[in-house]
């Protein structure tokens, strides 16, 4: 935002153009114009081309514009507390059956026992490959305003920058089906363009056969027949079969220890490492 400041004796209209083609040369937004030379009942009649006047009775006033990020100046608090989370959890989750219907008690009851045990944060002040190096450097700088000091300071952290970047690159492993890796490579550009070949069926001739499949015309004696053979399936079929009992402890622990940490949520809004660090009651 650009903000001049002028004094006038007298607006007339010529100085209202000059004052209006200089404001649009230099890009100016807000204009602080002092004019005392003219009585409050006349003042709504000054007027610039482009611009809107708001009187003022030399009244100052204060206006915040844009974002305000407050100074936090408490101690930090300690980041994912899991063992109180999992006291919790193995405190309250007895009252709680392990039924289908009790889902969404259970999703909630996660979330509230991790909004008290593991706060949300973010780190103010981040500078890659900062250092205590850099940090002694910077207080020096800052003591003395030698700029020989500061250029150190800016040449160890583009070395140690470029040197971070040589052993992330030559630790990169492109023998096995690195995903991480392919990424990367892709976007530098150095992978070769992906060959699309255009498949001989074509979306539109299945549609099409299959609206002319659906539209067969059944006879009576063939529809007897197709509900007769399901009735005969379902009869036959046994009432408990392995899919549908329950899951057992081995394999909950099973799926939860290969299930990768650190991951996003799901539909249900609960992070794995949630469910990682339940206890026995809560695998139970």
């Amino acid at each position: 935002i650009c903000l001049c400041q002028l004094s006038v004796e007298g607006l007339s209209r010529a100085k209202s153009d000059v004052i209006a083609r200089l404001l649009k040369d230099h890009n100016i937004n807000i204009l602080a114009l002092q004019e005392t030379h003219v009585a409050e009942a006349d003042s709504p009649r000054l007027k610039i081309p482009g611009f809107i006047l708001i009187t003022s009775q030399h009244r100052p006033v204060i206006i915040h514009i844009g974002l305000e990020v407050p100074i936090i100046t408490s101690a930090p608090i300690t980041r994912w507390n899991l063992h109180s989370f999992m006291a919790a959890i193995e405190e309250t989750i007895g009252c709680l059956p392990a039924t289908p219907e009790n889902f969404e008690r259970f999703t909630k009851l996660l979330k509230k026992v991790a909004k008290k045990n593991i706060p949300c944060g973010y780190r103010s002040f981040f500078t890659l490959c900062w250092s205590p190096e850099s940090e002694t450097l910077l207080r020096e700088s800052e003591a003395s305003g030698d700029p020989d000091v500061a250029t150190t300071l800016l040449e160890s952290l583009d070395s140690a920058r470029w040197l971070r970047w040589t052993e992330v690159m030559e630790n990169m492993d492109f023998t096995h089906s690195s995903r991480k890796a392919w990424n990367l490579l892709r976007r530098l550009g150095g992978a070769a363009p992906a060959q699309h070949q255009t498949p001989s069926i074509t979306a539109n001739s299945i549609a099409s056969q299959i609206l002319r499949n659906s539209k067969t015309i059944a006879s009576r004696s063939t529809k007897r027949e197709v509900k007769t053979a399901l009735q005969v399936s379902l009869t036959q079929c046994a009432p408990f079969s392995s899919l549908s009992e329950t899951f057992s402890r081995a394999e909950i622990d099973t799926a939860l220890s290969a299930t990768k940490g650190g991951k996003a949520v799901g539909v249900d809004g609960i992070l794995p490492d949630f469910l990682k660090n339940l206890g026995p009651r809560g695998h139970d």
